[in-house]
C-alpha cells in the first residue's frame, strides 16, 4: 500500500514557513543545498507526509521506514542532521539510534531530534536526559519541525 501524503495533511496543519524566527531563512537557505537530514519513522503514511512537507519548506530528506534501515543509511552516507522517531517496533528504536550516532558519528549526536507521542512519559524523560537531544511531541506544526531542524543543523559539536 502506497501512502498519499497529502491524505495525511488534513489532519497534520501545515503552517507558514514565513513565521520562522529571525535568520531562520538562511539557515533553510542553506540546508537546501546542504546535505540530507535523516528522518526515521516506522509509520509509512507519516514518513511520506513528513518527506514532502519538510521538502516543501526547503529541507532535503532521506527517509527510513525503521531503525535498522536508519542505521544502514548511516552507514552508508552523510547527514545534516536526523530528526527519528523514539519509539518503533522493532528492536532498534530511536534510542538505539541515537547511541549508534554517538558512538560512532560523535558530531552527529548534537544535531538529532526526537519525536515522541508523548515527551512527558518516564522512557522519553529517561532518553531526553542521557542524550541532552530535542524532542518535538506530536501532533506538532510543520513550521515549528522545520526552525527546529534548522536549530539542530545549526548546533556546533557539544558534548552530552
Amino acid at each position: 500500500m502506497h501512502a498519499d501524503p497529502f491524505l495525511l495533511a488534513r489532519f497534520l496543519p501545515f503552517t507558514e514557513l514565513s513565521s520562522c524566527s529571525p535568520g531562520c531563512d538562511k539557515v533553510r537557505s542553506e540546508m537546501s543545498e546542504a546535505l540530507p537530514v535523516l528522518v526515521v519513522e516506522d509509520e509509512e503514511i507519516l514518513l511520506c507526509f513528513l518527506k514532502t512537507a519538510l521538502e516543501r519548506g526547503g529541507v532535503k530528506v532521506v527517509g527510513a521506514s525503521s531503525g535498522a534501515e536508519a542505521l544502514n543509511l548511516l552507514e552508508q552516507g552523510e547527514f545534516a542532521g536526523v530528526v527519528s522517531d523514539l519509539r518503533m517496533p522493532d528492536k532498534i528504536g530511536g534510542a538505539e539510534v541515537f547511541d549508534w550516532v554517538r558512538q560512532n558519528r560523535p558530531k552527529l549526536s548534537s544535531r538529532f531530534l526526537f519525536i515522541t507521542g508523548n515527551a512527558h512519559d518516564s522512557y522519553a524523560i529517561e532518553i531526553q536526559e542521557r542524550t541532552g537531544a530535542l524532542f518535538i511531541e506530536k501532533p506538532f506544526r510543520i513550521g515549528l519541525l522545520i526552525e527546529l531542524i534548522s536549530k539542530v543543523i545549526a548546533r556546533e559539536q557539544v558534548h552530552v
